[in-house]
């Protein structure tokens, strides 16, 4: 891939593969994430550290949710259950029937892949275009292709 965002949930592994993936041929781009509170992923608990990655050159930035207009929450808001809970959790979130933590770190970590992936000049624009994904039904469609694809393999 071009593209990669990767994260990792101990924060002293972040500098080393955000430096092995510098090394690398590909990806071209990569944004290795950790967590407030110790998550693999972009949270709402507090900013989190991004390692951006171009052409092998390392960027730190720090992504504080606050600063897009998310509202802080703890990790606990996110929590979700057994498979079947977690399953109807995101089709809530991806149909736009879940307005609140769920959503927002979805948002947040959608932002951050589509701003590496080149989709979105920034997280702000990022965060744009995954709502506009939401609300026009893009993402409910694509989960569907992902369901009918797999079950096919």
């Amino acid at each position: 891939p071009s593209a990669q965002m990767l994260g990792v949930f101990r924060a002293d592994l972040q500098d080393l593969v955000a430096g092995a993936l510098a090394q690398l041929p590909s990806p071209r781009r990569a944004l290795v994430v950790h967590g407030h509170g110790g998550l693999d992923e972009l949270t709402l608990s507090g900013p989190s550290r991004a390692i951006e990655v171009r052409e092998g050159r390392l960027r730190e930035m720090q992504v504080d949710p606050a600063e897009l207009g998310l509202n802080p929450a703890p990790l606990a808001a996110l929590l979700g259950g057994d498979a079947a809970q977690n399953s109807e959790i995101v089709r809530r979130v991806i149909s736009g029937q879940d307005p609140g933590p769920r959503t927002d770190v979805v948002l947040l970590n959608a932002a951050a892949a589509l701003y590496i992936g080149n989709k979105a000049e920034n997280l702000r624009a990022g965060m744009q275009l995954a709502h506009e994904a939401i609300a026009s039904g893009a993402a409910v469609a694509k989960l569907e292709a992902l369901t009918r694809c797999s079950l096919n393999w």
